[in-house]
């Protein structure tokens, strides 16, 4: 146990804050004050408290020390209640730093295997899409908003590909794999969501679900040059048995879920339409085993095991955000076609507008002038 202690305490003193990120906190926790007042203004206080607790954690929080140190202070100072509301927090709310700053980066300090660290940064690749959905849906999705969700997106990614290529380099190529294809399947399911929120032609959702469909696309990459490896692998028989027994728990745990999951029934049948396909992925993958062509059923099952995980997505979506969003077959770039077309016509028809002509009336001479109609008496 002191030993664990011992490499938890060497680990956290590893995470530091840059002064953008205490810049951050201090704000937030200024502006938590403000709005969260521990008693009543009229109350006068004692001469002795001079300042109150989260006064003096911000003065604390000036002088540099691990992330692991910042969030113990503030936990014990506030009895968690600032870190605990930080967890709900949406980008561009005033915990949200502290949300991103200290409470992931905690959790992921005291991740201590590498496989870990890797699923938390797939988590949290996933929550700052859902936190975009969230924002989207409440018509909050600003610029500055959308930005930070890119910039924070785009660092779980990268890490998730030096995990990928870390457990690739090390000969963990199922693991690489799974991660490579859990996080293609998350994407792939979180871009037809924005797809469909961005059909109310928001350009900041529609941003997002280009940025989301690029990240999708390198993780198939990413996906497919782990699958490129399985066939030279000695023991790829008992990767495919073990991969079937994993998929065929996870087709029946989607199964359970969607079964007594309460959603509008369209998502119902598009979740069920998406695990009959798993399910013929996977039965495919053991008639494969069966003929001893292992490296193809263990492609199958792969397949198998992302589409379920699309399809309890479907389900997790709908639940989330409290919203039913219709399936479509339109594409983001679809979506952006139509919107290059739309603006091309709208400066074409602008264009005309502005051109000056003029035109013989009856009774007078009409002048147009930047499409101000003038009337000109004869």
């Amino acid at each position: 146990m002191e030993n664990k202690l011992k490499q938890i305490l060497e680990k956290t003193k590893l995470i530091k804050l840059d002064q953008q990120e205490k810049m951050e906190i201090r704000r937030a926790l200024l502006n938590f004050i403000r709005t969260q007042p521990v008693r009543a203004r009229e109350i006068v206080r004692p001469i002795l408290q001079e300042r109150s607790i989260l006064t003096k954690i911000i003065l604390i929080l000036k002088k540099p020390m691990p992330a692991i140190i910042v969030f113990l202070i503030v936990a014990l100072a506030t009895g968690g209640g600032v870190s605990l509301a930080a967890q709900q927090a949406l980008p561009q709310d005033i915990l949200y730093p502290i949300k991103i700053n200290i409470n992931e980066k905690v959790r992921s300090a005291l991740a201590f295997s590498p496989e870990a660290k890797a699923e938390i940064e797939l988590e949290l690749a996933e929550k700052r899409v859902e936190e975009a959905e969230q924002l989207a849906v409440e018509g909050k999705l600003n610029s500055a908003a959308q930005a930070q969700v890119k910039q924070n997106f785009d660092r779980h990614t990268s890490k998730i590909k030096e995990k990928i290529e870390q457990f690739g380099a090390e000969g963990k190529t199922e693991l690489a794999l799974q991660l490579a294809s859990n996080l293609e399947a998350s994407l792939k399911a979180h871009g037809k969501i924005l797809v469909q929120l961005s059909l109310k032609g928001d350009e900041n959702v529609r941003n997002l679900a280009k940025e989301v469909k690029i990240k999708s696309e390198d993780a198939a990459n990413w996906r497919e040059k782990e699958e490129s490896k399985v066939g030279a692998e000695a023991d790829v028989k008992t990767a495919a048995e073990g991969r079937l027994k994993a998929v065929l728990n996870k087709i029946e745990e989607v199964g359970k879920f969607i079964a007594n999951s309460r959603v509008s029934a369209e998502a119902k049948t598009e979740a069920e339409a998406r695990l009959k396909t798993a399910r013929d992925s996977a039965s495919e993958g053991k008639t494969q085993i069966e003929a001893q062509e292992y490296n193809q059923a263990f492609l199958a099952l792969a397949k198998a095991h992302r589409l379920a995980q699309e399809a309890k997505l479907t389900i997790t979506a709908e639940q989330r955000l409290k919203i039913h969003l219709p399936s479509t077959t339109t594409t983001i770039d679809e979506i952006g076609a139509e919107t290059e077309k739309e603006e091309e016509k709208t400066e074409i028809k602008t264009e005309e507008e502005t051109e000056g002509e003029i035109k013989e009336g009856i009774g007078g001479e009409t002048k147009v002038r930047k499409g101000i109609n003038v009337e000109v008496e004869p």
